[in-house]
């Protein structure tokens, strides 16, 4: 392999490496900045954040957030708490920046939780913040490279009951200093007295040269049946046959829209065969 390729590929391995979520406390300086304090960046969204003799960071004072699939609107909590925070290195543009995203408590009206996602720049002022919760327990995904100084992170969220499972991943990038949305991915989980069905996502980039990499998105849908004694299988409707497939979208950008595009609108598909399960 020639040199320069043997380097570049070094260089990329390195830049994905590098971008892995650090879990911190508020006292904690930046990975990176040792002079700032993780709380001073917290505090540029919620400005009169203060930690209670017990250790835990309260405030009231933040602009409710944003969803990041919207223009405008958005949640506050009832009471602002702050809930394991993490620092994630994130490139846009070429540009090394920082990601913070921590739980800040619940919404008023609902379960769901106010989840902050913000963006700060190489001297660590905010750039942009948004709300990505979207069900009761919420969690950071990985890191993909979509370009040559580009990333997207993934953001996972749950609900649960006895016998279902709503799962939701948002794949997120920055452009124009603002977080943008490729998609918002639903899938589902069912288990019977005598069958289940699981549903997994998996999220893959290749390089692709210059500009923005297509994303491709594949949710893994199997159904396995139980025996059923006879008499059971006599008594019952005819259940529907196991199966094991996938289904994938390939999101690619169109400079026309500005945006990322779906090749096909399988998984609007698969949310309605889902929701017919609900």
């Amino acid at each position: 392999m020639p040199k320069l390729l043997i380097v570049a590929a070094l260089l990329f391995a390195f830049a994905v490496a590098e971008a892995t979520a650090v879990e911190v406390k508020l006292s904690d300086p930046v990975p990176g900045h040792p002079d700032v304090t993780v709380l001073e960046l917290m505090r540029q969204v919620v400005t009169d954040l203060e930690i209670d003799a017990d250790g835990y960071a309260k405030g009231t004072a933040m602009t409710p957030l944003r969803p990041v699939a919207a223009d405008e609107g958005g949640e506050r909590p009832a009471v602002i708490e702050i809930y394991d925070p993490q620092i994630v290195p994130f490139r846009v543009a070429g540009r090394p920046l920082t990601l913070l995203y921590s739980v800040l408590g619940h919404s008023s009206d609902s379960v769901a939780e106010v989840v902050l996602l913000a963006l700060y720049d190489e001297q660590l002022r905010l750039i942009d913040a948004v709300d990505v919760g979207l069900y009761e327990n919420n969690w950071l995904g990985d890191v993909l490279p979509i370009g040559a100084g580009d990333d997207l992170i993934r953001l996972n969220s749950e609900h649960f009951n006895s016998s279902q499972g709503y799962d939701a991943s948002q794949l997120v990038f920055v452009r124009d200093n603002r977080f943008a949305l490729i998609d918002e991915i639903y899938y589902f989980s069912v288990k019977g007295g005598s069958y289940e069905e699981l549903q997994s996502l998996a999220i893959t980039t290749v390089p692709g040269g210059p500009g923005y990499w297509p994303v491709t998105a594949a949710i893994h849908a199997t159904r396995s049946v139980e025996a059923l004694q006879q008499e059971e299988a006599e008594a019952s409707e005819p259940l529907e046959p196991p199966y094991d497939r996938t289904i994938t979208q390939v999101y690619g950008w169109s400079a026309s829209i500005g945006g990322y595009v779906a090749d096909s609108d399988a998984f609007a598909r698969l949310n309605a065969e889902n929701e017919a399960k609900y």
